[in-house]
């Protein structure tokens, strides 16, 4: 929600610390133009979660700084359905590796049917649905993902 989540610290901070994996495509309107190409999506990294990732029944127990804690999946309406997520996510895991990363965690809301599907086939594990607050869209069940490396 523009103003509230990701807020401009979150952004700024994930841009600071190389942590924001960006898809860079061709052939879409000139307001997501780049010098290096076209935004078709993106997703922030960090150590940051939700306080309702505590109640989580995860696979392994982790320090935060050896757990990368994903947000703000988005890819633009007009790239969707072209393999995108797929991509950002696949580089991502390959990234979060190479940077010492111990496991993935992120949520999703119930009712996201698509990046449901692409999560647990790409092989993330689903550890459940919860209850979470957020400040965008008030309280509601999410299903937790998580996948250990």
């Amino acid at each position: 929600s523009k103003g509230i989540y990701p807020s401009a610290q979150l952004i700024e901070d994930a841009v600071r610390h190389h942590k924001v994996f960006i898809a860079l495509g061709e052939n879409l309107p000139e307001e997501f133009h780049t010098s290096d190409g076209y935004i078709m999506g993106g997703m922030i990294s960090n150590h940051e979660y939700n306080p309702a990732f505590r109640d989580v029944k995860w696979n392994a127990e982790l320090k935060d700084e050896d757990t990368a804690y994903w947000h703000c999946l988005r890819v633009l309406n007009a790239c969707q359905g072209r393999g995108v997520a797929r991509s950002i996510i696949t580089e991502a895991i390959r990234l979060e590796r190479e940077a010492g990363a111990r496991a993935v965690r992120f949520d999703t809301v119930i009712g996201n049917d698509n990046a449901i599907h692409l999560y647990e086939t790409i092989g993330f594990d689903n550890r459940g649905i919860y209850p979470v607050y957020e400040e965008d869209i008030g309280m509601h069940e999410s299903i937790m993902y998580e996948m250990i490396f």
